[in-house]
């Protein structure tokens, strides 16, 4: 499983370009940004992947191909579910939301039930 809680938007325009923003520790920049377009190329064995930022499940709908964007990155590149966000989200209800989530995981629901 793989969690990524952070901010998060949607290029409508070129959905490639969708993006996390990252805050590497020491880093003299104050974000960098993780794209979709970085992430269709890595080699991802993830049962679960669950983006935690607004908008995530945003992207463009093309005919024929579904909606590009972050989500559809990363079940391009191995994920088994995709788990992200058509709206913005807070930060407490968000965290209220994934412990709930987590914990009905563990105790052996699937995604769809435990969300």
């Amino acid at each position: 499983m793989l969690h990524i809680a952070t901010h998060g938007y949607a290029d409508p325009d070129v959905p490639d370009f969708s993006g996390l923003l990252a805050s590497p520790e020491g880093s003299e920049t104050p974000y960098q940004v993780l794209t979709a377009m970085e992430v269709y190329t890595w080699p991802l064995n993830a049962r679960l992947v669950t983006l935690s930022a607004c908008q995530t499940a945003l992207g463009r709908d093309v005919e024929g191909e579904g909606i590009l964007g972050l989500s559809r990155a990363f079940i391009y590149a191995g994920a088994q579910d995709v788990v992200c966000s058509l709206w913005p989200v807070s930060d407490e209800s968000t965290e209220t939301l994934m412990t709930a989530f987590y914990a009905s995981l563990a105790d052996g629901a699937s995604v769809e039930e435990a969300l």
